[in-house]
């Protein structure tokens, strides 16, 4: 959100043949001399002034000016709605090493939680300890008092058999 000032943007839709464009444009090392926006055969300039709000979907490739003093409330989220382009733009990253300090942070760790939520889903079983699964904000894991039971008598039958194999 622009709170004062502007920026311009430029965007890339991030098509196969654009996220290697990018990719290798990246590891060229002429980003300096070569504007990828020349490169490609779609690239929109748009202009964002005081007050504007813009989100950029995942993977969009994208080029950012800002011409004069701007305030700029900013942030980066993920969802579910494009996890494949999510783990694609990910893996270009680990390519191009980029720096941590550019990237989502705790990406790859957050992914585990994301697949625990979807098994969870599919399963109605958590693989999370109690203590986390009560302290999580990102899941609504309210357990029943028999869900409760069940989990720990399947934990005990699960340490009873560990301790058997042992």
């Amino acid at each position: 959100h622009i709170h004062r000032g502007g920026k311009i943007f430029w965007l890339i839709p991030p098509t196969p043949q654009n996220l290697e464009l990018y990719e290798n444009w990246l590891l060229s090392g002429k980003q300096g001399d070569i504007f990828l926006g020349d490169r490609v055969s779609e690239c929109q300039r748009i202009e964002l002034k005081q007050g504007y709000t813009f989100v950029i979907p995942s993977g969009w490739i994208h080029a950012v000016y800002t011409p004069m003093d701007t305030l700029v409330f900013g942030g980066n989220f993920l969802h579910s709605f494009n996890i494949p382009m999510q783990l694609r733009i990910y893996s270009i990253e680990d390519r191009t090493r980029v720096p941590n300090k550019f990237r989502y942070p705790f990406y790859y760790e957050m992914c585990w939680y994301v697949l625990e939520r979807y098994v969870y889903c599919i399963t109605s079983r958590s693989h999370l300890t109690k203590d986390f699964q009560k302290e999580s904000l990102s899941m609504d894991m309210e357990l029943s008092s028999s869900d409760s039971v069940n989990m720990e008598e399947e934990e005990e039958e699960e340490d009873e058999e560990d301790a058997a194999g042992k």
